[in-house]
């Protein structure tokens, strides 16, 4: 991806984060199905049960897809835009909640077909 940016200083991948996070917040009102409480959205949940995982995981290091695995286990529904992830994962790393080790690994599963995948630790 570019590094570029436009004439307001946001880069190209920052807007497609920020609208694949939209698109999960808006189909999450419409569907209204991960609680009874409407004042947190996707995002908001999202991030929250990422932090969560990342406190049980100490310094294992960890993948996106792991994190994503332990939110479907607590109920949080697939956002529409599976880039939504993405969104959440370059949040938690812009606010230093996770560092990159450095390390990729095989991506696993079918979806990435064996794409390395960057590994994460708690900062």
């Amino acid at each position: 991806m570019s590094k570029t940016k436009d004439l307001f200083g946001t880069s190209p991948r920052t807007i497609g984060y920020e609208r694949a996070q939209d698109a999960a917040d808006r189909a999450d009102r419409v569907i209204g199905s991960w609680s009874d409480s409407w004042s947190d959205s996707w995002s908001d949940r999202a991030e929250s049960i990422a932090r969560r995982f990342i406190a049980m995981r100490g310094s294992q290091p960890f993948l996106s897809s792991d994190i994503i695995e332990y939110a479907q286990r607590e109920g949080l529904p697939q956002p529409p835009e599976k880039r939504a992830w993405g969104a959440i994962i370059h949040s938690l790393s812009r606010r230093k909640a996770i560092i990159a080790t450095g390390r990729f690994v095989e991506y696993p599963g079918r979806t990435r077909h064996g794409a390395p995948a960057r590994e994460w630790r708690r900062a």
